[in-house]
């Protein structure tokens, strides 16, 4: 009764005084055993928790613990729905966090959500419902150490991530992992279930939020060194499609930018798998997105693309694929912004990119008006720094053969030259000594680069006088080869340039396989520092909340119960015994009192005991009996019946007469018939196999050979023959009737047409044959009136 009604909360309360709800509890998860009954007393237990006032009563008094217990003990549908379902509806409480939150963890119900979700065959609503409601838990930091502790978290949303056409509830994996991230000390235990697989799985199958939320997650992910090698591996792709999505919110961009220079920075393995997703591509696009339509955009997050080159810049087997991609043009961009990190992060990168033997797209993409802008104005403490870098980037493009025939056409070449041989450092000034010297060395360019303004005779000769120490004393070497390359008609007749020359002779020549040597960024006399933070990262999400369905379930019965009302009388009994029944006889006590019905009914006999049972099996005797009893007509009876009628054959010598008896083959019995009797359609018999040329082609025709067979045949007495006259009759009776004015059968002139005794045996054939079919007839009708019977008294 309580699995069908609208239950009132003083009823309620007053079932938990009387200690009803806990007799309940204790049958349902206890003292019953079948399965059918058990899955109606969890209707019954999920309809007390319907009523709002009373519902956390209910779940502290053990309803919702009971549902649990009642899920492992009967894994049938029904059972498993309501438990998910109160579940479901429990975690969309508003009061969830302050009541529910603990008692549901004290149950294990996280446990209990992904079993029911990892379980094979299960429901579709099911899962979705153990999605929400894992949602909803998920939400509340006090739970996360239960989940954390579920080895088949990740397992669980992928099932349910994996269902069709329910973005909505991809969206509720997405969240689930998304809180949990959100939390440092969470993320081992989710690295160890493969979350990162997880969430690739969730924004390949969900909408724009799941894109959202997982990559915010893999953002936080990356702040972890354990975490590094799985988002690396399993996550960059998601995080470079990120930046390239046209339609993502800037924020959601930006995240997936901080997770890349998370990795880059701190792990330089993920280095060669960035670039080889078209990390620099999606920088591109970056670019354009926060500098907007000819702005500036922000410094800040420009910096991030600046670290990210940098740190890429240092994988060497990526050099050639960092130019393919333009990568040229985003240090260009990025080294007119006037902060100094991003400065000196520029310069670095371009350093480590002039280390390559192809650097001919690199110098096509501007590279040395990169160096132009790095250079135009002082950085404060970073711009020895930025002009070391410069000036060896410089060096090893002029030492390149493959690339000093395009650097020399750069007009501005010699004025960052300049700039570094007036900057006091004696390394900044080695370099470009060394760099000058490699340009002189370039036959093709000297005479424009003598007659320049300045020129380059007057750079050389002013590093030769720079100084008598050591670093002077190399530079003046250097110089004094580098003049030595130039035509007499290009140096002019200097007194300087003359000393110069002549240091020449003095000089160790060894010094000039220096100028060959790349100079890379470990060479560099001042390190630059990462200048990079990792922090943890968030993100806007509004998700969409569930609303509760507590429905009222209804137990469906098999019978409908009516229950009627009698009316009674109340007498007084002092005696039992009696065949009439307690009367109360006068002076007599009387012993207590009992209620007679006013109602007649028949009396019971030990006949009506011995009735089969309903439903029961019904021996072969009881179905004789009723057979008799309900057939009228008997089997003799049914014979009378059929050869009471007159029998004739259309269009044959005997229509309207009876047949004489002994024209019958069947020992001369009078089976006449009418085809009246019967609706079926006439049946004929089949034809034999021609095995043998008994009944040949030829003989199938001979009315001859058939009658001479039944004529010879005693028919009636011997097994064989009457067996030999029966075929004989089916076939004769399955072949059309020839006319009188028909030719001879065998076609010739010899054969007469047949005598009046031939044609009465065929007839009387002919009439046996339509009896056998009628009476066949008359018998397949009794026998379904017989099944009809039998149907009407449940005994088919």
């Amino acid at each position: 009764t309580l699995a069908s009604l609208w239950l009132k909360s003083s009823d309620i309360e007053e079932m938990k005084e009387k200690g009803v709800v806990q007799d309940l509890i204790v049958v349902s998860v206890l003292r019953v055993n079948v399965d059918y009954i058990k899955e109606t007393l969890a209707k019954a237990l999920f309809n007390l928790l319907i009523t709002k006032d009373t519902r956390e009563l209910m779940v502290n008094q053990g309803i919702m613990s009971s549902l649990i217990r009642l899920t492992k003990q009967v894994q049938t549908s029904e059972v498993i729905s309501l438990c998910v379902t109160a579940l479901q509806n429990l975690t969309c409480e508003e009061k969830l966090a302050s009541t529910y939150a603990d008692t549901l963890m004290e149950m294990n119900a996280i446990h209990v959500l992904v079993v029911q979700t990892v379980t094979p065959m299960a429901h579709i609503e099911v899962k979705k419902m153990c999605g929400s409601a894992l949602s909803n838990l998920s939400r509340l930091p006090t739970t996360h150490h239960y989940f954390v502790k579920e080895p088949n978290l990740c397992h669980a949303l992928i099932k349910i991530s994996s269902i069709r056409h329910s973005e909505e509830w991809v969206e509720k994996c997405a969240e689930v992992i998304w809180n949990l991230t959100a939390h440092t000390d969470n993320h081992q235990a989710l690295l160890d279930q493969n979350v990162v697989q997880c969430i690739g799985h969730i924004i390949e199958n969900g909408n724009a939020a799941c894109r959202v939320l997982g990559v915010c997650s893999l953002a936080n992910l990356s702040t972890n060194p354990a975490g590094y090698q799985q988002v690396s591996e399993d996550g960059m792709f998601i995080l470079v499609a990120t930046m390239k999505h046209t339609f993502m919110p800037i924020e959601t961009k930006m995240n997936a930018l901080r997770a890349v220079c998370n990795l880059v920075v701190e792990y330089p393995e993920s280095r060669k798998t960035a670039v080889e997703e078209d990390l620099v591509p999606s920088l591109g696009m970056m670019m354009k997105s926060l500098m907007g339509a000819g702005g500036d955009g922000n410094e800040e997050d420009l910096m991030i693309v600046a670290k990210i080159m940098r740190e890429i810049s240092f994988y060497s087997d990526g050099h050639v694929t960092i130019q393919d991609s333009k990568g040229g043009n985003i240090l260009l961009r990025l080294s007119k912004l006037e902060n100094a990190e991003i400065k000196a992060d520029v310069a670095t990168a371009i350093l480590n990119l002039s280390t390559c033997r192809f650097v001919t797209q690199l110098i096509e993409d501007g590279v040395i008006e990169a160096i132009y802008w790095l250079t135009l104005q002082d950085l404060l403490g970073l711009t020895k720094t930025v002009y070391e870098r410069c000036v060896a980037i410089v060096r090893n493009l002029t030492a390149n053969p493959k690339a000093i025939g395009r650097v020399v056409l750069e007009s501005k070449i010699m004025m960052v030259l300049g700039k570094m041989i007036e900057y006091p450092s004696p390394l900044i000034k080695y370099h470009a000594c060394v760099s000058l010297y490699n340009i002189s060395c370039y036959p093709d360019s000297q005479e424009l680069f003598v007659r320049s303004s300045p020129g380059i005779i007057h750079y050389l000769v002013a590093l030769a006088e720079e100084s008598d120490d050591a670093n002077g004393l190399l530079m003046r070497s250097i110089c004094s080869a580098a003049l030595h390359q130039y035509p007499q008609d290009l140096l002019k007749n200097d007194p300087k340039v003359t000393n110069i020359l002549m240091v020449l002779l003095s000089m160790d020549t060894s010094i000039l396989d220096d100028c060959e040597v790349t100079v890379t960024d470990s060479d560099m006399a001042t390190k630059l520092k990462k200048g990079w933070e990792v922090v943890m990262t968030s993100c806007e999400y509004a998700g969409t909340e569930v609303v509760q369905s507590w429905l009222n379930i209804v137990v469906e019965r098999l019978l409908t119960f009516i229950p009627g009302k009698v009316e009674g009388e109340t007498l007084k009994a002092v005696e039992v015994g009696s065949s009439d029944g307690p009367k109360l006889q006068s002076g007599s006590r009387p012993a207590g009192e009992y209620n007679k019905m006013m109602i007649e009914h028949v009396k019971q006999t030990p006949k009506d005991f011995a009735m089969p049972v309903p439903g029961a099996e019904i021996t072969m005797e009881a179905k004789i009996e009723l057979f008799k009893k309900e057939n009228d007509v008997g089997a003799d009876e049914e014979d009378d019946l059929v050869l009471s009628h007159d029998y004739h054959i259309p269009g044959s010598h005997f229509m309207g007469e009876h047949v004489a008896a002994d024209d019958f083959s069947e020992g001369g019995e009078h089976l006449p018939v009418s085809p009246a009797t019967t609706k079926l359609p006439p049946v004929n018999a089949p034809l034999p196999p021609a095995e043998g040329n008994l009944f040949g082609a030829e003989h199938r025709s001979s009315v001859a050979l058939l009658t001479s067979m039944g004529s010879q045949a005693n028919i009636g007495n011997s097994p064989k023959i009457s067996m030999r006259s029966s075929f004989t009759t089916k076939i004769q009776g399955s072949m059309p009737l020839i006319p009188d004015s028909a030719k001879g059968i065998s076609g010739t002139s010899e054969t007469s047409i047949p005598g009046q005794k031939q044609i009465a045996r065929r007839e009387s054939m002919r009439q046996n044959f339509k009896a056998a079919q009628m009476k066949k007839a008359v018998k397949l009708e009794n026998d379904y009136k017989d099944m009809l019977l039998l149907k009407s008294n449940n005994l088919y």
